[in-house]
């Protein structure tokens, strides 16, 4: 029984990292297009961002539907009211206070102050720019709105409800939270995996403060639209 059980475990944990990996190719897939297809026409490019999305969002339906299939999913709707807009921007807030108090401290002790990862995306963005308005408009809806819905499903929603369900609540958030932070450094750098973990388990709080996946999923995203802001203002 004990053997049949953690074949079980290793086998959801290898069901997880197959959809973590999907994520991450739905997140890379506008930049992709755009490198591989640059002799299209305009017309020709909107067609493949379309074709980008529609694939995206059938992936997060497909998603969505399974997650909510699984014990204790919570509440399918958002549920949102003044209360809820008020611990989402105070999330928020604990969010960008980590992200400042981690730059201050890479800072003071003359480490680097911009995590690989945060450079790809400076770099992606930069040259989605130059490719075109159909692969910028797919890059920043890839960004802000299905990289938000696909990592929190899979993470957060997956993650506590598929993977390691029945697992100790302070066991989950750990486990999400560091595998979210690990996945998200290219270079294995320990304080950027730190830094990236804390953001995963604020996450992780939003979602589980009342069992809501849309908490974290609109934290997510108004993270992301905000990183997004900043970077199209870069020169």
């Amino acid at each position: 029984m004990m053997v049949l059980k953690s074949i079980q475990v290793l086998g959801r944990i290898f069901v997880w990292f197959l959809l973590i990996a999907l994520a991450s190719l739905l997140n890379g897939l506008p930049l992709s297009l755009g490198l591989l297809d640059q002799d299209l026409s305009v017309g020709q490019q909107w067609l493949a961002v379309v074709f980008y999305l529609a694939f995206s969002f059938a992936i997060i339906y497909s998603l969505l539907k399974w997650y909510f299939n699984q014990p204790d999913a919570g509440s399918k709707s958002a549920q949102f009211d003044a209360s809820q807009w008020k611990h989402l921007f105070l999330s928020w807030g604990t969010l960008m206070g980590a992200n400042i108090l981690f730059g201050i401290f890479r800072s003071s002790v003359g480490l680097e102050e911009q995590a690989t990862n945060q450079q790809v995306i400076v770099d992606a963005l930069g040259s989605v720019k130059e490719l075109g308005t159909p692969y910028l408009t797919a890059f920043m809806i890839g960004m802000v709105i299905l990289a938000p819905l696909a990592e929190e499903l899979v993470f957060r929603g997956l993650g506590s409800k598929f993977v390691f369900r029945g697992w100790p609540t302070g066991l989950i958030a750990f486990l999400t939270s560091v595998t979210f932070g690990y996945l998200h450094v290219i270079s294995l750098d320990l304080n950027f995996i730190l830094s990236y973990s804390v953001m995963g388990y604020i996450f992780y709080r939003a979602f589980a403060r009342r069992n809501n996946i849309w908490d974290s999923i609109w934290l997510h995203m108004l993270n992301n639209a905000f990183a997004f802001t900043i970077i199209l203002l870069l020169p």
